[in-house]
């Protein structure tokens, strides 16, 4: 499980983690909805935003995860293949 480091940045996962979707849905928003957040750096060769920028976005617009949701979508775990 992707825990959320302590620090001023977020990769996409932890960002994703926040909000209870997709690493992919991040990359969506940041090229479709204007006020969300954009890339502040790099961590490695992962893509970076800025922790302040992130929770103040959250915080303003409501999005997130809720905790009585969060064990029901069982987020960000692998899919088991089923066998044929």
């Amino acid at each position: 499980m992707t825990t959320i480091e302590e620090g001023n940045d977020l990769t996409v996962e932890e960002v994703a983690k926040l909000f209870g979707v997709l690493p992919q849905t991040i990359y969506n928003w940041t090229c479709t909805i204007p006020a969300f957040p954009r890339p502040c750096g790099r961590r490695g060769r992962k893509v970076t935003w800025a922790r302040e920028d992130v929770e103040a976005y959250k915080t303003a617009t409501g999005r997130g995860v809720r905790a009585e949701n969060a064990e029901r979508l069982k987020l960000l775990a692998p899919r088991k293949k089923s066998k044929r």
